[in-house]
């Protein structure tokens, strides 16, 4: 006798198995949004590493690649992180230095 027939004979009728299959969807429903949402907000740059990273991941447990890979892909990504930042330091203490100047200029600051 399956679970359902019994369910029937019970008087249930299947009612359960419904409401957990309903409440499943819904989870599954939230997860995916939330992973959509996630990328929505990820930048080209990052979804890219992401897919690298992955890959390297998936290579490694395939064993045709080693960890060490993924640990060299994250190094590169960092140095260039790093070289952006500085550049936009350079371009903000310029910035600064234009506004003292304007400031000096007038006499009355922005803001």
């Amino acid at each position: 006798m399956t679970n359902r027939q019994r369910a029937e004979r019970n008087g249930k009728e299947g009612k359960k198995r419904g409401k957990r299959k309903q409440k499943r969807k819904r989870q599954m429903c939230k997860q995916k949004k939330g992973r959509r949402r996630q990328k929505a907000e990820l930048s080209h740059a990052q979804i890219e590493e992401k897919s690298a990273n992955t890959h390297a991941a998936y290579m490694c447990k395939q064993k045709k690649e080693c960890s060490a890979g993924l640990v060299l892909i994250k190094r590169e990504r960092e140095g260039e992180r790093e070289e952006e930042r500085e550049a936009e330091r350079g371009s903000r203490s310029e910035k600064r230095g234009e506004n003292e100047k304007q400031e000096s200029e007038t006499g009355v600051t922005n803001g």
